[in-house]
This record gives C-alpha cells, structure tokens and sequence, in this order.
C-alpha cells in the first residue's frame, strides 16, 4: 500500500527521509571509490551530494537528534571527489 506523502506522520517522513539520505551516502562513496566518473556519474555525485546538503538543512533533520555525521562526511568526500 503506497501512503501519500501527506499522509504521513512526521515519525514516517522522517523515517523515509533519513533512509533517503543514507542511500545517498552509499552512492557518494561508491562514485568517490570510482577512479574516473563519465559525465553522467559526475552529474549523479552532484545530484547526491545536493541532496543531502539540502536535507540537512531542513527542519525536521535540523531537529533530528540521531548521529548526522555520516552524511556530513560523505557531502565532504563527495565535494573532494568533484572538485
């Protein structure tokens, strides 16, 4: 059964955000192990990148109190990678 996101609770958008996010990790440090991106992986890096450095800066993450280093520290490697 597929939930509408207005039909979440904030537990589940924060849930399915948080997952969202350490999906994103795995990307960026597959991409980073890579030792030459094609433009489209490049683009992917990017894409991954933003979107965890625009979550973090959202409410409900800002207010999650759970451990966010992980994804701090994949932004960092990823932003390393694609300078």
């Amino acid at each position: 059964m597929n939930i509408a996101h207005n039909d979440r609770t904030p537990e589940e958008t924060l849930a399915q955000d948080i997952r969202a996010l350490g999906d994103s990790v795995s990307v960026i440090y597959e991409l980073v192990a890579t030792d030459t991106l094609s433009s489209d992986q490049t683009r992917f890096l990017k894409a991954n990148v933003d979107h965890i450095s625009l979550m973090l800066a959202k409410e409900h993450i800002l207010a999650y109190t759970g451990d966010k280093s992980a994804f701090v520290s994949a932004v960092e490697a990823g932003t390393a990678k694609l300078a």
